[in-house]
């Protein structure tokens, strides 16, 4: 196979140099891509300084293409526009250097609450347990002042009785 330093995409009409990442070089020097083969891209990028027809761009313009947003085609695929969501990649077959991924087939298995941390308890709390936990907050707040209340009435009354109990001794009766 020798050294790969670029590749040429065709639709079968215009031709436009490709750039293509590692993994999809990789699958050329390994003979997995050969000239004929036919690829579904999805998400390449044209790259070019100005635009131009497709016959004038093809000399200086490049389609970078990545792993995976790259499948092959069958071999009798129509070449061209295909229409949208028509290429899934399961995630074991997603590459880490291969660029971006048009869509990717999951299955959710488990749905777990959103947590919340509290710093001054250092533990995380569900919904369900931070609003308890601020319920209680609350109704211990609203306790301490009604009992902060409560004293400062009875600390008044204790000093109204005081005065009331000075000036009766002080007056002669």
């Amino acid at each position: 196979v020798g050294d790969v330093t670029g590749i040429q995409l065709s639709d079968g009409w215009y031709f436009v140099n490709g750039v293509i990442d590692a993994p999809l070089m990789e699958l050329i020097v390994q003979g997995r891509i050969q000239v004929g083969s036919k690829l579904r891209v999805v998400g390449g990028e044209l790259v070019s300084d100005r635009p131009a027809d497709p016959l004038e761009a093809a000399k200086w313009a490049q389609l970078k293409i990545w792993y995976n947003g790259t499948s092959p085609a069958a071999w009798d695929e129509r070449l061209g526009p295909v229409p949208a969501g028509q290429t899934l990649r399961a995630l074991s077959r997603v590459h880490p250097a291969g660029g971006l991924v048009p869509r990717l087939l999951l299955l959710v298995q488990r749905c777990y609450p959103v947590l919340y941390y509290s710093r001054s308890s250092r533990q995380y709390y569900t919904r369900k347990q931070y609003d308890a936990a601020e319920r209680r907050a609350e109704k211990q707040r609203d306790q301490a002042v009604q009992a902060a209340a409560a004293a400062a009435v009875q600390q008044a009354e204790i000093e109204q009785c005081k005065r009331w109990a000075s000036s009766r001794t002080a007056s002669p009766v």
